[in-house]
C-alpha cells in the first residue's frame, strides 16, 4: 500500500507542474490578445478576455506556489530562505510593472463614459499608487511570514535538546517538512533514544 502511495506522488507533482505551465502560458497569451484589440467591439471582447486572463493568472499563481513549496522541501533552510526571498521579490517587481499594463483599459473606459481626461488620468495615477503600496505591504508581510516559518523550528530544537540534557526520553520529533529539518529531527530522535531514560 505504501509503495503505491509513493508511486503516485511524482505523478501528482508532474500534473501540478504541467497545469502551472499551461495556465501561465494561457494568461500571457490572453493579456497579449487584450492589448491588440481595438474598436468598440474589441473593447467589449477585451474586457471579457481580460477577466479570463486575470482568472488564468490567479490559477497560475496558486499552482506555482504549490510547485514552489514542493521544490523548497528538498532544499536546505538557507537555500530555501534565499529562493523564497528572491522569488517573492521578482514577483513583486513583475506585479508592479504589470499594474501599468492592467490599469490603462480602466482609464480608457472612463474616457469612453465621458469623463474629463485629466480627472480620469488622475484617478488612474491614484489607483496605481495605492496598488503599489498594497503590493509592497503584501510582499513585506510575506517576507516576515517566510522568515518566521524557517526560524520557528529553532525554538523546538532548543526544547528537545533541553529534554535530552535533563535525561528525558523523547519520542516523535516534529520540526518541519523541509529535508534539512527532517534530518535534524531524525538525529535528535536517535540521540534521545541513546541518552534518554524512561521515567517509571
Amino acid at each position: 500500500m505504501s509503495d503505491k502511495v509513493k508511486e503516485k506522488k511524482p505523478l501528482w507533482g508532474r500534473i501540478i507542474f504541467a497545469a502551472f505551465l499551461f495556465t501561465a502560458v494561457l494568461s500571457a497569451f490572453l493579456f497579449w490578445a487584450t492589448k491588440n484589440m481595438a474598436g468598440e467591439e474589441g473593447a467589449l471582447n477585451g474586457a471579457t478576455t481580460m477577466i479570463a486572463a486575470i482568472i488564468s493568472l490567479c490559477l497560475s499563481i496558486l499552482l506555482g506556489i504549490m510547485v514552489f513549496i514542493r521544490f523548497l522541501r528538498g532544499k536546505t533552510v538557507a537555500g530555501g530562505l534565499f529562493l523564497t526571498t528572491a522569488a517573492s521579490t521578482a514577483v513583486f517587481l513583475g506585479a508592479s510593472q504589470f499594474i501599468g499594463v492592467l490599469l490603462p483599459p480602466v482609464m480608457g473606459a472612463g474616457l469612453a463614459m465621458g469623463e474629463n481626461p485629466a480627472v480620469a488620468g488622475g484617478g488612474v495615477s491614484l489607483m496605481i499608487m495605492l496598488a503599489q503600496v498594497g503590493l509592497f505591504a503584501l510582499w513585506f508581510g510575506f517576507l516576515l511570514l517566510t522568515i518566521k516559518f524557517y526560524v520557528r523550528p529553532v525554538g523546538k530544537i532548543n526544547k528537545y535538546l533541553q529534554k535530552i540534557r535533563d535525561g528525558e526520553k523523547i519520542g516523535r520529533v516534529r520540526l518541519g517538512k523541509s529535508k534539512q529539518y527532517k534530518e535534524i529531527a531524525e538525529t535528535l530522535r536517535e540521540i534521545g533514544e541513546r541518552y534518554g531514560t524512561d521515567e517509571d
